[in-house]
């Protein structure tokens, strides 16, 4: 009985010790980045914003009514890497096709060098990190990005 009583608690003690495997110890080093995104002077809606670091996992996030976003690392943890990264930004993608006789692609009204061919980076630092971007398109469209280009 205090044989089983003793394996029970080491047990039990193996358990929750690896509770916390695969957590915050294994992410690495974050910070905060949130920031405001106009287009031709007007907060620009709904637009998908991409961090991507020169090694690891891309954090994302979309621009409200009045453009201002908040980067994502995982569903549970807010900001990207700690490091320099290529940012992405975009409204549409060809995936965003419709169906039926409206099969047409919707267009990007955010440049090429924001997107597709961006020149965009940014260094996140440890803490908060505040980014805005002031796109000036002209007015111009651009052909939808293809699924997974943004």
């Amino acid at each position: 009985m205090v044989r089983s009583l003793g394996l029970c608690l080491i047990s039990l003690f193996v358990v929750t010790q690896g509770i916390g495997c695969g957590g915050s110890s294994d992410r690495p080093p974050i910070g905060e980045v949130s920031g405001t995104i106009t287009l031709d002077g007007k907060p620009l809606v709904r637009a998908l914003v991409e961090f991507a670091p020169e090694g690891g996992r891309v954090s994302y996030g979309t621009t409200d009514d009045s453009g201002y976003y908040e980067l994502k690392y995982t569903n549970e943890v807010d900001g990207a890497m700690i490091g320099m990264h290529t940012v992405r930004i975009a409204t549409s993608t060809a995936g965003d096709i419709g169906e039926g006789d409206d099969k047409k692609a919707p267009e990007e009204c955010v440049p090429p060098e924001f997107n597709t061919k961006t020149t965009q980076k940014a260094e996140v630092k440890s803490g908060s990190n505040t980014f805005d971007f002031q796109i000036d398109a002209g007015g111009k469209t651009f052909p939808a990005i293809s699924a997974g280009g943004a």
